[in-house]
């Protein structure tokens, strides 16, 4: 396969657990899922005839046929994929909501319909498809691909601890960048004050002094734990990023700790272990958020007139023109 049909089966395979997430709401929020079912399917069948050369299909049905006109061979799950096509069109077009039963039905069709059909018409396993192709971040998706080895070799800790570093690039900026400042920036990484040995140092020259500043340090730390939530919701929230999303995603990963020589240690309450489906939501997860920073930052691209600097109005910049503050029509 070109890297072009690698990547396009990886952005297939996002949609179709796109779906799945979308399976788990409640009544009437699920029947989502089934269109995006069909959208991973037809997406599907549509690289499949460009991938074999085979004469685009008039509609969803005919997929079949122009593929076995150019293969010799049918591609498996047509009957499933008929009942995705009908319960798709009723809700789309004709308003018709869907229930627990049927959208769990169409998740098990189409599950089918892409183990059985990726090794036949791309010769790759369908849980061989990496959906990391499609993240932007080089570095994040070395970590998303080395989880997805860990998964699959039935190593999920491992997986799960790759995949929580992933987002943690993600959404920790590191470097003051030049020019517009970093959409997930909002000021300097916060941490817990109590994990600062200089915060610390001074409490105990306090205390040596005989100075009582309990009240004041406990004041700081509690401050301090709703601004670090606060900085995170934000950075989320700037993006579109769903945040009881990343509620579940930091519930269903290991915590770290940063040391001063450079060592991170993972902690997780007794007793972790994740399954798989957990594993996949924060795969899943992870692309959303590459996906939704790389298209904030192609949003930052700065126009030809602008330095390595934010403009905001007020420092430098040339009048270009005047104008009488209107005053009528307002309070």
């Amino acid at each position: 396969m070109t890297p072009e049909t690698l990547q396009r089966l990886a952005f297939i395979r996002y949609l179709h657990h796109l779906g799945i997430a979308q399976s788990r709401l409640p009544e009437p929020q699920c029947s989502a899922a089934v269109l995006m079912f069909h959208d991973a399917v037809e997406s599907f069948l549509l690289l499949a005839t460009e991938h074999h050369g085979a004469a685009q299909a008039q509609n969803f049905m005919k997929y079949w046929d122009s593929i076995n006109a150019a293969i010799g061979t049918t591609p498996a799950g047509k009957q499933g994929m008929d009942r995705l096509n009908r319960l798709r069109n009723g809700l789309k077009h004709q308003g018709q909501l869907l229930g627990q039963v049927q959208v769990q039905s169409c998740m098990a069709d189409t599950a089918t319909f892409f183990a059985a059909n990726s090794q036949l018409l791309f010769g790759v396993d369908y849980d061989q498809v990496s959906m990391a192709a499609i993240i932007a971040q080089e570095k994040v998706g070395e970590l998303a691909r080395e989880s997805e080895k860990d998964a699959a070799g039935g190593d999920l800790v491992a997986a799960m601890i790759k995949i929580s570093d992933a987002a943690d690039l993600l959404l920790t900026p590191r470097v003051r960048p030049r020019g517009p400042a970093a959409p997930l920036k909002f000021g300097d990484n916060l941490v817990d004050p109590q994990s600062r040995p200089t915060f610390m140092r001074q409490l105990r020259k306090a205390k040596e002094l005989g100075t009582d500043i309990s009240g004041l340090g406990r004041q700081v730390e509690q401050l301090s734990k709703v601004v670090i939530q606060l900085q995170a919701a934000a950075r989320l929230t700037a993006i579109g990023v769903d945040y009881p999303a990343y509620i579940r995603f930091k519930n269903l990963t290991p915590a770290h700790v940063d040391f001063f020589d450079g060592r991170r240690e993972y902690r997780a309450p007794a007793g972790y272990d994740p399954t798989y489906d957990d594993y996949r939501f924060c795969l899943q997860f992870v692309i959303t958020l590459s996906l939704r920073l790389a298209e904030a930052h192609a949003n930052l691209e700065q126009p030809a007139w602008i330095a390595d600097r934010v403009f905001d109005g007020w420092g430098g910049g040339d009048t270009i023109g005047t104008a009488q503050i209107p005053t009528e029509g307002y309070l």
